[in-house]
């Protein structure tokens, strides 16, 4: 049998040589549903992870998978001299945290609920980073994302991730990394789904969404919780609530797990 390793390399091997969603693009385009949209989409073959976010945390036996939605717009040269897509840790470090919102803003949050630093790489082995849009824009940085790529890349591409990592939680950024997650499975909710209709419900449930990987006995721990780019227009109070929310149920079954072990 294949090792994880391995499994991920033909993985990420099969995501630079995919051009599905382009053609999706140009089926949209010809029919003049994405005519207000400005995006297309870069490749990047010569990658050698899943994601360019994938550098903040790789663990293939992190017990967390952050799902994002899309990396966005890759750097130009011209601003940053020293910038390669397949760059070291360090480096891309250094471009995170001096030009994107949402890197400075999760790097806050992780901090102060789980105590994770992502400037130390030693402290991010139970992580693992990717967004749900495994490609990178030629466009805005922000906006005109077309739904059928969520849905091509999780079918396709996260749902093998998933497989070969396990996680026990994954963490969503936002609606549209939960939508695009549901492409690949199902959800469950202990209430019932009709109670949770609204997307701020899901992320102020206080359970996890429980998730079961499609044609597969991976069954997940899924977590919504808010966009933080800007702070999705609400507080960094807030946003650390939900996020301390996940570390105190990830605790219970860390605790839970160690008892077994020595029982």
């Amino acid at each position: 049998m294949d090792s994880k390793k391995e499994k991920y390399k033909a993985l990420v091997e099969d995501v630079a040589n995919c051009t599905s969603c382009d053609k999706l693009y140009a089926y949209c385009k010809n029919y003049q549903y994405l005519e207000y949209k400005t995006t297309n989409l870069n490749h990047h073959k010569e990658r050698t992870e899943i994601n360019l976010w994938t550098y903040l945390g790789r663990s293939l036996n992190a017990d967390i998978l952050i799902l994002g939605q899309d990396f966005g717009a890759l750097p130009e040269e011209k601003e940053l001299k020293d910038f390669t897509f397949n760059a070291k840790y360090p480096t891309f470090l250094k471009v995170v945290e001096k030009q994107n919102k949402t890197d400075r803003s999760l790097k806050y949050l992780l901090l102060s609920a789980f105590d994770i630093d992502i400037s130390q790489k030693e402290r991010t082995e139970r992580i693992f980073f990717t967004n749900s849009i495994l490609c990178y824009r030629s466009g805005p940085s922000s906006g005109g994302n077309y739904e059928g790529w969520y849905v091509n890349c999780n079918k396709s591409y996260i749902s093998r991730l998933i497989e070969i990592i396990r996680p026990k939680i994954i963490i969503t950024l936002g609606e549209l990394a939960l939508f695009g997650l549901g492409s690949c499975g199902t959800f469950s909710y202990e209430n019932g789904e009709e109670t949770l209709k609204l997307f701020k419900d899901r992320v102020r449930y206080e359970e996890p969404i429980k998730f079961k990987l499609e044609d597969s006995d991976c069954i997940v721990d899924v977590f919504p919780v808010y966009h933080c780019g800007y702070f999705a227009g609400i507080n960094k109070r807030d946003q650390i609530e939900d996020w301390k929310k996940i570390r105190k149920y990830y605790d219970k079954q860390l605790d839970k797990s160690n008892s077994n072990k020595k029982a």
